[in-house]
């Protein structure tokens, strides 16, 4: 039997006094993949944010890992939660690995192992061989897809 990774209860968010999420209640079991979708303004990415502590929660409760959200240190949650949005303008002036590494920033250990090129290569992309023509290249001649 999975456990619950992601549990909401009753959320609700408000913004400039408009409510954005309103008594939102979700499970996620561990292993489970799960879409959010929904028109453009119903609060999709307002909840992620809300996921990864982004915005604060207004009312209700989020667990993750069975623990309350409130409870975890932010480098701990960023192990945990990642949000990566959606590119609005030009890409950062970053490679493919550098954007990796910074996203390996919660794990010290791990991090200062992913300095060079080679180690970069060999830890990141290895079983992803599609990245290996854009790893070294500015992430703005690379797809969105790629990009996140």
């Amino acid at each position: 039997m999975s456990r619950n990774i992601v549990e909401i209860f009753r959320l609700s968010f408000h913004l400039g006094g408009r409510v954005i999420l309103r008594d939102v209640s979700v499970a996620i079991h561990e292993g489970e993949w799960v879409s959010i979708v929904g028109p453009n303004g119903a609060g999709k990415t307002t909840l992620l944010k809300c996921l990864g502590r982004i915005h604060k929660v207004g009312k209700g409760q989020i667990r993750i890992a069975g623990k309350p959200q409130e409870k975890y240190c932010q480098k701990d949650l960023a192990r945990l939660v990642t949000y990566v949005p959606q590119a609005n303008g030009p890409a950062p002036p970053f490679t493919t690995c550098e954007f990796v590494r910074m996203g390996r920033y919660p794990y010290p250990a791990l991090y200062t192992h992913v300095g060079t090129e080679g180690s970069c290569w060999s830890r990141v992309t290895e079983p992803r061989t599609q990245w290996r023509g854009s790893l070294f290249e500015p992430r703005s001649g690379v797809s969105g897809t790629t990009q996140r």
